[in-house]
């Protein structure tokens, strides 16, 4: 993997694996990414959820 590549253009699968890194910097930005990547698809799914009838 590139380490130049931005977070942005990697997969989760590499955003993943980053977080595994031995550079903490590469990790830290891999887990911040993960964290944000959660959080969007929590969103996708409560509205999921809300669109048929969930509370």
């Amino acid at each position: 993997m590139c380490l130049s590549m931005s977070i942005d253009d990697m997969t989760a699968t590499d955003i993943a694996s980053s977080a595994g890194s031995g550079d903490p910097a590469v990790g830290l930005r891999a887990v911040a990414s993960l964290r944000q990547l959660a959080e969007q698809l929590e969103s996708l799914q409560v509205d999921r959820a809300r669109d048929r009838g969930s509370s």
